[in-house]
């Protein structure tokens, strides 16, 4: 499963239309390495007033020293479940390039940074079910069914 956790300033994807194309971008992207839609999960997390903070001063706030406003900031966290790459650094880095290639375009007005975690596969579930492995035909009955089933 791919989560993606955007934490945002206010300001970052006021416009509905902006976090559609993110999403549909984002889900392309698995779809068409054979993961089934409904394993992509997006949340926006807007940060309000004073709660995101880099370098130690509010990421929302105006520079104190002049009329100047930052640009939006966003912190992108990303968790692969479905594929994982292990400790294989230089696969990591390839996929990160392909993710980088298309992630730009929605975000080049903004100040932005993101990680990729590969935690243990066996802690996930959908509808209490373990995910059949990468690449199988139960993944694939998955994806052409859109949704979870029963498999061995």
């Amino acid at each position: 499963m791919p989560f993606w956790q955007i934490f945002h300033t206010p300001t970052a994807f006021a416009d509905l239309s902006a976090k559609a194309a993110l999403v549909r971008d984002i889900t392309a992207f698995y779809v068409s390495g054979g993961l089934p839609d409904f394993y992509v999960v997006v949340v926006f997390r807007p940060m309000t007033g004073e709660d995101m903070w880099v370098g130690g001063k509010p990421a929302a706030a105006h520079d104190r020293d002049s009329s100047t406003l930052r640009r939006p900031f966003v912190r992108l966290v990303i968790s692969h479940l479905a594929v994982q790459h292990g400790p294989n650094d230089a696969a990591l880095g390839a996929m990160t390039d392909r993710i980088n290639k298309w992630l730009v375009s929605h975000l080049e007005w903004y100040d932005w940074e993101y990680t990729i975690d590969e935690p243990p596969r066996g802690g996930w579930r959908i509808n209490g079910l373990a995910p059949p492995p990468h690449g199988t035909d139960a993944e694939k009955k998955w994806a052409a069914e859109a949704k979870p089933s029963p498999w061995e």
